[in-house]
């Protein structure tokens, strides 16, 4: 009764954050297809290339941002209950005069540190494990954006294009990162479908 009630309106209420979110990055994605219009007049093989790296590190950096959201949401274990017990009788007022009266201070500290710890290690891995990928797409179109560009310079300097091209084509190839992930907007259609599931 009133816990369906109260689910379902607080993803009614996710859904239009999640909504509004979806269109502005609509307008992002616009402005990269704009701009890979803008390469592909220069070379449709660079835009071609370029356009696939941007789609993968997207994909790459959207499998990361969920292996993160789901650790935050869902990986809820023992270790990390236990771990918030002992923060709150280190800092909760009701437990600070025994904790003070019977000296636990240290031994608090020192077993919240090792719970903690434990917890955290599968989810670093996790973490690590999703990141690296993600990385390495970085890396990918960063290399293509750069001989992308250096292409670029070479057919300005031997004249194939004239200098107005040139700038309009290298702003261009900044302006497909829009193409790629986006961030905050990645993080939000993340947690938007993590919820919706």
């Amino acid at each position: 009764g009133e816990l369906t009630a109260l689910t379902s309106d607080l993803r009614s209420q996710f859904g239009l954050t999640a909504t509004h979110q979806g269109w502005i990055a609509l307008g992002v994605r616009a402005q990269g297809v704009a701009a890979l219009v803008v390469v592909a007049g220069w070379s449709v093989l660079v835009a071609v290339l370029l356009l696939v790296a941007q789609l993968a590190f997207g994909q790459l950096f959207t499998a990361y941002i969920q292996t993160v959201q789901r650790d935050l949401l869902e990986a809820e274990s023992g270790e990390r209950r236990m771990a918030g017990y002992l923060h709150g009788l280190l800092l909760d007022r009701s437990a600070g005069k025994e904790v003070r009266l019977f000296g636990l201070t240290e031994h608090l500290l020192d077993a919240h540190a090792t719970v903690w710890t434990a917890a955290q290690r599968g989810v670093e891995a996790r973490r690590a494990a999703a990141m690296r990928p993600s990385l390495l797409g970085s890396a990918l179109v960063l290399l293509a954006t750069a001989a992308a560009t250096g292409w670029a310079a070479h057919d300005a300097w031997v004249g194939a294009v004239s200098t107005t091209t040139l700038v309009a084509v290298v702003q261009a190839l900044a302006g497909l990162s829009a193409l790629g992930p986006l961030g905050d907007l990645s993080v939000s259609a993340a947690r938007a479908r993590l919820y919706a599931g």
